[in-house]
């Protein structure tokens, strides 16, 4: 029996101290408990208890960071110290070092824990971790991030009771498959390959959602974690985090597009929902329209995505909303998205059609046309006459350059429809006989298409001057009186109005540039006063949506085509250990460059609860008991560390020199790798 092992078996006869926070929850991902009071037998003696230095060996200050932080790791300390480590040991997988790293960390942990020097040497364990990572070898300055992740998964392989490391592909969250069995089949999995003490105390679980922006498929899967690598957010992130205002722009296509579309940038408080941005359009000083309630559309690649919910609050990412009156008479009426097309190519306008079961497919190409009819000029529009003031066109121009008062707007749009339907019915209903009238179907500007789904390429032609038949007997459709049900009762209904070139009619070319602008008050203000930043600011951070636009497609695993996603982040499982290491070396050119930030961290009870989407919600507080700092920039610098030890006294480790120090030094701009210890677990 060993030295260590002997005096843990005096402490065995007498009472173990109360622990300081009693265990009142064991999670579904816990499997190990570990007691640190198991290494209590150490304060009765005159001995290090962990309050020891060590040998800098050349430019090897980050290692001695790393290993005074590890070492006061009681629970890793104790497994190692009461000897338990040996039967875990795995000398036949060869990723690891079959148990020398193990046994030189006992060996150190003994020096620094079990006797009277105050400064240990810790070659043995460098020269064993270089033998797998060979940058450790030399003395050069290297990270004591990167020496701790190294180091730690390193000593995973050492005490690996698997062998299994064949690669297994796990498949996203099934549709009927709960968040939670989908986590533990992922870490089930994770811990087959990495069964150790090391997975125990300081392995958690990430939940990735990435949702396609065309179906709007969300695929979740799950990614273990050792270390969570949290980036300093800019400043303009953190000025958008404490405003409490917000600048969006909108676009507004007026009624039935009779009118200039409109390109609105307002600034409204971040609490605004969609229901209530028409009042503040309204306060817009000459804004010539007068908004009621309006209908969003979300606009993704010049795709439609959906229609917003008006209790839903405007993202303050930058997205493509359009606005349209809301035209529904009643709530049996359905509102169907309109895609417009020039050629082949997709138009930046979308529009919007209110449309019931019961409409004929005659009322659905009438609507169209009111919509067309302001994209085209008609070669029909000279009278025999060949006045010029009678041109249908320029009186539709010139009603439309009225500037009335609200109740007087309707009164103009009714005489436009007017004159709109007597061109309709003297192209489709009245005179279909007449050569010139057939000229027209032989020259027709636009078609009438339909796409089963959003993403669908192919385009089923429904109307194209006349009816076609074959296409419409899908939908029980052989004449304009048929009702157009079985058209919109299709889930993923898309219709779409192609503008089509080489025609008599005119079709000018479509340009979001081309809408008129209207800024509201206090566009481009913003809150200057930002307080201190804080470790939530990056865990917000860290869990906030990431939108990632072109260059970045991701195939999607549902519509098979490669979109734009949003990706998210969530933890889903924190361990026992949480290791946060903040990211303050960015590559910059040939270099690297380092974030100076002071970030305020707690002490105590560090509450995780709201960055935690899984079953350990309500256990999430966490307590600080080590952090390993650097000092310096890129060119040259210095590693440290403050930490916490079993005898409850925080102390200050500085290569072989260790002092007496106060728990708020831990906080400081130097602060790089940070310990946390969950409570009640």
């Amino acid at each position: 029996m060993s030295e260590g092992e002997e005096k843990h078996s005096e402490k065995s006869e007498t009472p173990a101290k109360e622990s300081d926070s009693q265990i009142t929850h064991v999670s579904p991902f816990t499997r190990t408990i570990v007691d640190i009071h198991d290494l209590d037998y150490l304060l009765k003696k005159d001995v290090n208890h962990g309050v020891c230095g060590g040998h800098n060996l050349g430019n090897t200050c980050y290692m001695n960071s790393s290993i005074a932080c590890l070492s006061n790791c009681s629970e890793l300390t104790a497994y190692f110290l009461t000897g338990k480590f040996k039967q875990s040991i795995n000398k036949k997988n060869k990723q690891g070092l079959q148990g020398k790293l193990a046994n030189a960390w006992y060996e150190l942990l003994k020096d620094y824990w079990e006797k009277k020097t105050r400064t240990g040497n810790p070659s043995t364990v460098k020269s064993t971790v270089a033998k797998k990572v060979k940058k450790f070898g030399g003395f050069g300055q290297q990270d004591s991030n990167e020496f701790m992740t190294e180091f730690l998964s390193l000593l995973n392989e050492d005490l690996n009771k698997s062998d299994k490391k064949e690669y297994r592909e796990l498949k996203e969250k099934g549709k009927d498959e709960s968040e939670l069995d989908c986590a533990k089949r992922f870490w089930n999995l994770h811990l087959e390959r990495n069964d150790s003490i090391i997975t125990d105390l300081f392995s958690g679980l990430l939940k990735s959602d990435v949702v396609c922006s065309q179906c709007e498929f969300h695929n979740i899967t799950f990614d273990p974690f050792d270390t969570l690598t949290l980036a300093i957010p800019s400043a303009r992130y953190l000025i958008d985090k404490v405003s409490t205002h917000m600048d969006i722009k909108i676009f507004y296509i007026p009624k039935y597009c009779f009118g200039s579309n409109c390109q609105i940038f307002i600034h409204i408080p971040k609490e605004t929902q969609f229901k209530d941005i028409p009042e503040e359009i309204n306060k817009i000083k000459d804004f010539p329209h007068k908004l009621d309630k309006l209908i969003y559309e979300k606009v993704l690649d010049s795709k439609f995505i959906k229609i917003m919910d008006q209790n839903e609050k405007k993202s303050e990412k930058t997205e493509y909303i359009f606005a349209f009156d809301d035209l529904r008479k009643d709530e049996n009426t359905q509102i169907i998205p309109l895609y417009m097309y020039s050629a082949k190519n997709i138009s930046a306008f979308p529009r919007v059609l209110f449309v019931k079961d019961n409409t004929t497919f005659g009322e659905l190409k009438k609507q169209i046309y009111y919509y067309a009819r302001s994209f085209i000029t008609s070669p029909l529009d000279s009278n025999e006459e060949g006045k010029e003031e009678d041109n249908l066109d320029k009186k539709i121009k010139k009603i439309l350059g009225i500037k009335t008062k609200s109740e007087g707007e309707n009164q103009s749009i009714d005489e436009i429809f007017d004159l709109i339907d007597k061109e309709y019915n003297q192209i489709f209903l009245e005179n279909q006989d007449d050569e010139k009238i057939k000229a027209f179907f032989n020259s027709f500007p636009y078609a009438i298409t339909f796409k089963k789904k959003f993403t669908d390429k192919e385009h089923l032609i429904l109307f194209n001057g006349k009816n076609i038949l074959e296409n419409l007997k899908e939908f029980n459709i052989t004449k304009d009186e048929d009702p157009i049900t079985s058209l919109i009762q299709n889930k993923d209904l898309c219709l779409n109005l192609v503008l089509l070139p080489d025609s008599d009619f005119t079709v000018p070319k479509i340009n979001l540039n081309n809408c008129v602008s209207f800024q509201g008050e206090d566009v481009g203000k913003r809150d200057t006063d930002i307080r201190g930043i804080t470790l939530d600011d990056l865990l917000e951070y860290f869990c906030s949506d990431e939108h990632l636009e072109k260059g970045n497609e991701w195939k999607c695993g549902n519509c098979q085509n490669r979109v734009s996603i949003t990706k998210k982040f969530s933890i889903f499982y924190v361990p026992k250990l949480l290791i946060i290491c903040i990211k303050r070396f960015s590559k910059s050119g040939y270099g690297y460059d380092k974030n100076n930030t002071l970030i305020d961290f707690p002490i105590e009870n560090l509450d995780m609860g709201k960055y935690i989407c899984g079953p350990d919600k309500e256990y999430s507080k966490y307590d600080l008991f080590a952090v390993s700092q650097h000092y310096g920039g890129t060119g040259g610098g210095h590693y440290t560390a403050v930490c916490k030890n079993i005898d409850g006294n925080w102390y200050n480790y500085n290569d072989s020199s260790v002092s007496h120090t106060s728990a708020s030094s831990a906080v400081s701009s130097a602060a790089y790798v940070l310990f946390y210890r969950r409570k009640n677990w």
